[in-house]
C-alpha cells in the first residue's frame, strides 16, 4: 500500500481574526467622536460665524463684535484669531488684529475663552491686537473681559462702559442699599471674573468698583470720558473721536440716564 506522505511546507491560508461586537462599537464611538470634533472646526473655518452678530472682514484683520456674546463662540472666535495671527506673522507692516465692541455682554465662558485667545495672540505677535468701543457704542458686562484683553485699547467719547458682578445661581439677589453700607462679600464662583479682567489693566478702576458695591446685583456704569479722566491706565491715549464698522450701536444699551448722576444705580460717588 502506498502511502501518501503529507506535504508539511502547504499551509493552510491565515484565518482573519473576527472583529466582535465590541470592537464594532469602540470603532463606531472612535469615529463618532472624530466627527464630534471635526465638524465644529470645518463649519468655524468655513462660515461667517455662527452667530449672527458677529462678522469678520475679507482679510481677516478686523472681527466685530456687535451683539450678545452666546455659549459656543468662543472656539469660533479663537480659531479666526489664530488665522489673524498666521497672517501677522509673514506681514511686513505693524497693524494689529482689531477688534471692534458693540455688546451688551453675554455668555462668561465664551468670553473668556474669547478674551484669552487676544492675550495668546500679544505674546505671539509683534503686532498685537487692538479692542476699540467706537461712536455711540457700547461694551457691558462680559464684554469688558475683551476689551481688556486687547494690547491697544480705544474708545469714543460718547462710549459707555457697564461692569458687574457675573451672575450665578448661587447668588441671590439684594437690595441695593448705599454704597457707605455695602460691606457684603458673597463668595460665588463668578464674583472675581470682571474684578480680574479689570485689575489686569487698572487696580485703581477695580478698587473704585469694589469700593461702590461691586458685590451687589448693580450695574455699575461709566462713560469713556470718566474712565479716561479718572483711571486711564484702563485705556491706551485719551478717548478720541472713533468710527466703526459696528456702529451705531445696540439699540438697549445706550441709556444715558444711568451715567447723567454720580450716584447713577446708587453705585457711584466720585473719587474723593
Amino acid at each position: 500500500m502506498d502511502l501518501e506522505i503529507p506535504d508539511k511546507t502547504r499551509r493552510s491560508p491565515p484565518q482573519r481574526p473576527s472583529l466582535g461586537m465590541g470592537r464594532i462599537i469602540l470603532g463606531f464611538i472612535a469615529a463618532t467622536i472624530l466627527l464630534m470634533i471635526s465638524v465644529p472646526i470645518h463649519d468655524a473655518l468655513i462660515r461667517p460665524w455662527p452667530n449672527t452678530v458677529y462678522s469678520v472682514s475679507a482679510d481677516g484683520m478686523n472681527i466685530g463684535v456687535n451683539g450678545q456674546i452666546r455659549f459656543g463662540d468662543g472656539g469660533a472666535f479663537a480659531l479666526k484669531v489664530a488665522a489673524a495671527v498666521v497672517k501677522m506673522w509673514s506681514a511686513t507692516d505693524n497693524r494689529p488684529l482689531m477688534v471692534e465692541l458693540n455688546s451688551g455682554g453675554g455668555d462668561t465662558g465664551a468670553a473668556q475663552m474669547m478674551a484669552y485667545s487676544l492675550l495668546l495672540a500679544n505674546r505671539l505677535t509683534r503686532q498685537g491686537t487692538a479692542t476699540a468701543v467706537g461712536r455711540e457704542s457700547a461694551c457691558y458686562s462680559a464684554c469688558t473681559f475683551l476689551f481688556a484683553a486687547g494690547s491697544y485699547r480705544k474708545v469714543d467719547p460718547s462710549a459707555l462702559f457697564m461692569f458687574h458682578q457675573p451672575h450665578s445661581q448661587t447668588m441671590s439677589w439684594q437690595p441695593k442699599i448705599a454704597p457707605e453700607d455695602d460691606d457684603a462679600k458673597f463668595q460665588d464662583r463668578l464674583t472675581g471674573l470682571t474684578l480680574s479682567w479689570v485689575s489686569f489693566r487698572s487696580p485703581e478702576l477695580a478698587a473704585f468698583l469694589e469700593h461702590n458695591g461691586f458685590y451687589r446685583s448693580r450695574d455699575c456704569f461709566l462713560s469713556a470720558i470718566q474712565i479716561g479722566r479718572d483711571f486711564p491706565r484702563y485705556l491706551t491715549g485719551k478717548p478720541a473721536p472713533l468710527q466703526t464698522a459696528v456702529s451705531p450701536p445696540l439699540g438697549f444699551a445706550l441709556n444715558r440716564d444711568t451715567v447723567d448722576s454720580p450716584e447713577a444705580n446708587g453705585c457711584f460717588k466720585r473719587p474723593e
